[in-house]
């Protein structure tokens, strides 16, 4: 295992502008004359959306990865015992563990982790989630820096580059990264879960307001 980053993939968009970013940082470095190292991505689905849409999230990471050159690193992270309490934030405290204990044995001393903000749920209560994810994330990498010693790398630094983005700044960056969109786990009109319905209506007119323009034989239904 010779890469440096490893990013925490569920299909959705952050995580594919989160994985575009960190392809493009490392042709960016080959091109300033250094020996550019590939990218690594888990294929991983948050916990809090394991079913019924896994294997969607699952196939987009997929794509995704082939699309923009991304080795996959292994196999997707467990699902959470049946008895956890997504509400309390412990689905995306196990997720974050397991990723990073992979990413300290694997040599990776970076993880990126996706977690974006939905404005929907008020003002405060995005303020308060993106504080509760940065910190998280912290007593996440202190916690393994615990069992670091003897593994290839002496930490695990866990990225955030989305938590404070908004959905309309996501949405431009996605355009401006030109990532390939059709690849996003909501994106087909003939997956009708009621999380990818919503996922379409919160992000098609971001993309809209950011420059996208949809092809005509498939703008029906969106």
């Amino acid at each position: 295992m010779t890469s440096s980053t490893m990013v925490l993939c569920d299909g959705g968009l952050a995580s594919l502008v989160a994985l575009a970013m960190a392809a493009e940082e490392t042709v960016a470095v080959g091109k300033a004359g250094a020996e550019a190292r590939p990218v690594s991505a888990v294929g991983a689905v948050r916990a809090r959306c394991w079913e019924p849409t896994r294997e969607a999230q699952l196939a987009a990471v997929e794509l995704q990865t082939q699309a923009l050159g991304v080795p996959i690193v292994g196999g997707s992270l467990a699902p959470l015992p049946s008895d956890a309490d997504p509400s309390r934030g412990e689905s995306a405290t196990n997720e974050l563990v397991t990723a990073a204990y992979y990413a300290l044995r694997t040599g990776c001393s970076k993880l990126v982790w996706p977690v974006h903000v939905d404005r929907a749920i008020g003002d405060r209560e995005a303020l308060d989630y993106a504080a509760e994810a940065c910190d998280r994330a912290l007593l996440v990498s202190r916690l393994v820096l615990l069992d670091a010693a003897g593994a290839e790398v002496p930490e695990v630094t866990i990225a955030l580059p989305m938590v404070d983005y908004e959905d309309d700044q996501l949405a431009e960056l996605a355009l401006d990264l030109a990532v390939p969109l059709h690849t996003l786990w909501w994106w087909e009109t003939a997956l009708t879960h009621e999380r990818a319905v919503y996922e379409r209506q919160r992000w098609m007119p971001a993309l809209r307001a950011a420059g996208y323009a949809m092809p005509a034989k498939a703008v029906a239904g969106r």
